[in-house]
């Protein structure tokens, strides 16, 4: 997504500048030998006034027309700058799966995702409206990635972006996404974002360590929308659109394990019961304006 036909095929930017110059060239040649054409044969056959702006109309038409024809590269460099154009969104963007009728990743990476019994089914959303959304049972279903690409083996930022709907803890953390090693190897590895059945609250665990926020209470039945940042520094938590203080600050390192969503890890799969949808995840620190966009528009 967001990217367009020259990076598709892995053009160089020289070559496409080469090839804007060369279209450029074979479509004002025509223009210029008809332009003496007319200068010989018909404009001196018409009026004063006429031939004025018969002259004046041809160059403003060249520079329309060049104008048009300039790289679109540089426009859409332009584009992303501006934080509210939705291309801005597509930036980084190494998985995106709608869930709302397959697993597929609609990124340019690839990263499509197995479905373990999860099922996609019709439900409401806040509003009452009618949306397509991925349904976990709570008991053994999931959905695995197990090769993952778009995100380097090293500490980079990182951000993820998930819509959920629990209907009910029947785990004590049930799982949303994460990952980690498919085997009890390097287990201590594992990164899960979940909820915490006694405080109703958002879990982050890495390396075997939680965070914890208490300031929103998940209740069941309800369209939540959580971003998590791994940041250059730290890590930041937003639910809802608003920016949630952790109880505390733990290390951490990203490695290319598989993604797994909708349960923990082997020993304890805490799975999710309810519906997911929605999940981005981005090689860069998404900042607040697009957080605020994603929590509106998905």
């Amino acid at each position: 997504m967001g990217n367009n036909l020259f990076q598709l095929f892995h053009i160089p930017d020289e070559l496409v500048t080469i090839i804007g110059i060369i279209i450029i060239a074979l479509t004002l040649a025509p223009y210029f030998a008809e332009i003496k054409i007319l200068d010989k044969l018909i404009i001196p056959n018409l009026p004063f006034k006429q031939r004025k702006l018969f002259k004046a109309l041809g160059p403003m038409l060249v520079v329309v027309y060049v104008g048009c024809l300039i790289d679109f590269k540089v426009y859409e460099k332009l584009y992303k700058s501006i934080p509210n154009n939705e291309s801005s969104l597509d930036n980084g963007l190494v998985c995106f799966l709608p869930l709302q009728e397959n697993t597929n990743d609609m990124s340019d990476f690839d990263n499509n995702g197995i479905a373990n019994g999860a099922t996609f089914e019709i439900t409401n959303n806040n509003k009452g409206l009618k949306i397509s959304a991925c349904k976990f049972d709570g008991k053994d279903d999931f959905i695995e990635l197990k090769k993952f690409n778009g995100l380097p083996n090293k500490r980079v930022p990182i951000s993820i972006s998930v819509w959920f709907k629990l209907d009910d803890y029947s785990t004590a953390r049930p799982a949303i996404i994460g990952f980690g090693p498919d085997t009890r190897i390097n287990q201590m590895e594992w990164f899960h974002l979940s909820l915490d059945r006694h405080n109703e609250s958002v879990l982050v665990r890495i390396n075997g360590d939680d965070m914890e926020t208490n300031n929103v209470k998940i209740k069941t039945g309800t369209w939540n929308h959580i971003v998590l940042i791994y940041g250059e520094k730290e890590i930041s938590l937003f639910i809802n659109g608003e920016n949630q203080k952790l109880d505390k600050q733990l290390s951490y390192k990203h490695t290319n394990y598989r993604w797994v969503i909708g349960r923990f890890d082997i020993d304890e799969p805490d799975y999710f019961k309810g519906f997911i949808r929605s999940v981005r995840i981005y090689n860069r620190s998404i900042t607040t304006n697009e957080i605020t966009r994603l929590f509106e528009r998905d």
